[in-house]
């Protein structure tokens, strides 16, 4: 088999390696470069093979309360069988086999009915219809199965097991193999937007929560950052056998801070099957203060038993240490039976003690996301710098609090290139570099590089799957946004911002329904700020038609976004198109305002556009392009630019963003 990457480490240079596999275990194929490992994945619809018999494997597949003897072709739901007729359950074997992976129509009709040319679409209708049946799955909210509109079928729910080998023989031949690498070589250069990019990770059978660390010393010896050490353990689990461990992301876990909650409440809420719980004690008199003593137990969630834990107790920089072998007794832990489970350590993971202690608390503070707790970050994580120049996450530090307090400028992405001229490694230097590249400078297929490349290296960091979803989204790839935004979902689930932008993707497909349905879910985990979730859901209901429900969202807005009483009064619900008429004014005069500053152009011609004034609205988006607003790069998954789409004026300012979509 043949496999492509290009650019992987994001110089800048164009380059491809090719790698021959002829093997019949389908889908990665691993090199070595520059001493650490890599993998491809293969990619695209073209098929090269040998028409073969359907994909099966010798062991039993276990998914949720499910499982499915991939010899026998049997479904048992715990000891009982569960009746399924033989066409659906080789469709389910296939899915099953292919895991996660979009299967087409065509694909599905060559693998189970190899000799039939006609009506194999009402075949496979009906067998999904069988097994859906089977595992009680709901079309409209699928756990199982997954229908992508005019592409095919997808299985979503993590699969317990290796990935089935093919029984099929499979022939490749050479002239094909070369015609493949020219192929591949061309879509590696020009395809930014194919439909299987390098780097996409899959859903795992194991979910692992960490919980955020607890500090358990006198309160009469100090605070530690606890906050800054959860954050940098679940970065550095996130790197462990993506293949199998799903690490749930901070902004879900971060919620049970301190909960008086069961493990049992807790992972039901998270979805998890492990919770990680980490207690830390602070020195007491007469101790080196830079000496911390950890104690780590990992929890079957649903027996509330113990399967495993360690201790550390040293002084705070060799946490960095501690925190590999963690990784690598979590994994163990999980995989008893896979004696090859090695875990690679950065090369940052040195540095002195009060180096890192400020650096934890930069990160401590960063999470807060305030004004006050940023502008502290910055100055911690530049003390950490001056303490020891050559400890690259510092650098990161100061990046993200830029980043953060929305300055980032040339001396931000100077600290970021000085971070991997120290550590080539550090996923979070190319997702940094990767936002810059998409949003500052508009830079598509090196953004595209750098996120792939994050993504390969830390693959259980969520916050890299929602940025690449909201990267493929402005792109118009929305089949792979979805994909990435459905990773986030099963990382994130507690998240407000993953459902929230999931939903804003769903809305440039137009599946109004699927947008309000999460939308309406990141309403129900009552931020503070709900407003975004309101307007998400009053652009759905509007598409819809819906006038009533978009009316209640508007003044919603309206009444909790500081609209006067003479804008509100005499405004209602019952009278939709005046109210929405006022509430689209309002928000233009609003940006225009905008506490004295000039406001959004890209927002402003949003506003022109569906009060039909399309002049104002390109002029708008002519300044936008000359001030390059970063929000330039969404212009053409927006529903209320929709109007504008065929302008041809509209055109050339998406092509001078260079939107993959009109550019290509």
């Amino acid at each position: 088999m043949l496999f492509f990457i290009g650019d992987i480490f994001g110089n800048g240079r164009d380059s491809a390696i090719l790698v021959l596999c002829f093997s019949r275990a389908f889908p990665v194929c691993t090199l070595n470069c520059n001493g650490r490992r890599w993998f491809a994945q293969g990619g695209g619809d073209i098929n090269w093979r040998v028409k073969s018999a359907p994909i099966k494997a010798d062991r039993l597949v276990r998914f949720g309360k499910f499982a499915f003897d991939m010899e026998s072709d049997e479904l048992y739901l715990g000891h009982e069988r569960v009746s399924l007729q033989p066409q659906p359950a080789r469709l389910l074997a296939l899915f099953l086999s292919r895991h996660g992976r979009l299967l087409s129509q065509e694909k599905i009709a060559e693998q189970i009915w190899p000799d039939s040319v006609v009506e194999f679409e009402q075949r496979i209708r009906s067998a999904v219809r069988d097994i859906r049946t089977a595992l009680e799955d709901d079309p409209e909210s699928p756990r199982y199965i997954e229908t992508v509109s005019r592409r095919g079928y997808r299985f979503i729910y993590p699969v317990d097991a290796k990935q089935p080998k093919g029984r099929g023989k499979v022939f490749w031949g050479i002239a094909a193999a070369v015609a493949l690498a020219v192929l591949l070589l061309v879509v590696g250069r020009n395809g930014l937007f194919g439909d299987r990019p390098l780097g996409v990770g899959e859903a795992a059978p194991f979910v692992v929560a960490i919980l955020p660390v607890r500090d358990l010393s006198p309160q009469d010896t100090g605070s530690f950052p606890v906050d800054g050490l959860t954050h940098e353990l679940i970065a550095r689990m996130a790197r462990l056998d993506p293949e199998r461990i799903t690490i749930i992301g901070r902004t879900s876990a971060m919620k049970y801070k301190n909960s008086p909650l069961s493990v049992a409440e807790i992972s039901t809420a998270l979805g998890a099957d492990y919770l990680l719980e980490t207690t830390l004690v602070y020195p007491t008199e007469n101790v080196d203060p830079t000496e911390v003593s950890v104690s780590v137990t990992l929890v079957d969630a649903p027996e509330g038993r113990v399967v495993w834990g360690t201790n550390f107790v040293g002084t705070i920089n060799g946490l960095q240490a501690f925190h590999s072998e963690l990784a690598l007794g979590v994994s163990r832990a999980l995989r008893p039976d896979d004696p090859a489970i090695t875990f690679t350590a950065s090369a940052s993971d040195s540095t002195g003690a009060r180096t890192y202690d400020a650096y934890l608390a930069g990160l401590d503070l960063l999470n807060l996301r305030t004004r006050e707790g940023r502008a502290q970050s910055y100055a911690l994580f530049s003390e950490a710098v001056r303490s020891d120049p050559e400890f690259a996450p510092a650098y990161l530090g100061i990046a993200r609090s830029a980043v953060a307090a929305g300055r980032p400028d040339s001396e931000t992405r100077n600290v970021i290139e000085k971070a991997l001229e120290l550590d080539d490694t550090l996923a979070e230097a190319y997702y940094l570099r990767a936002t810059a590249l998409f949003f500052d400078e508009w830079k598509w297929t090196e953004a595209a590089k750098d996120f792939q490349t994050a993504i390969y290296l830390e693959p259980g960091r969520v916050e890299f799957h929602e940025m690449y979803a909201a990267f493929l989204r402005a792109g118009g790839n929305y089949g792979q946004a979805e994909a990435e935004a459905k990773l986030a979902i099963v990382s994130d689930p507690l998240s407000e911002l993953v459902y929230r932008d999931t939903g804003h993707l769903f809305l440039s497909t137009g599946r109004y329904r699927r947008a309000i349905e999460h939308c309406q879910r990141g309403l129900a985990l009552q931020l503070a700020d709900p407003s975004r979730d309101h307007e998400c859901l009053l652009l759905a209901y509007l598409q819809l038609d819906d006038l009533t429900s978009a009316a209640v969202h508007a003044r919603w807005i309206m009444k909790n976004g500081g609209a006067g009483d003479d804008v509100i009064s005499g405004l209602s619900e019952h009278a939709p198109r005046e109210l929405l008429a006022a509430f689209w004014q309002w928000r233009l005069e609003d940006e225009r305002s905008d506490d004295g500053q000039p406001g959004s152009n890209f927002q402003m011609a949003k506003f022109y556009t569906v009060l039909g004034m399309h002049e104002e609205a390109l002029l708008s988006l002519e300044r936008g392009l000359e001030a390059r607003e970063f929000s330039m790069v969404f212009m053409m998954g927006d529903v209320l630019l929709g109007p504008l789409h065929s302008d041809p004026r509209f055109l050339a300012i998406a092509r001078a963003v260079g939107i993959p979509s009109v550019s290509r």
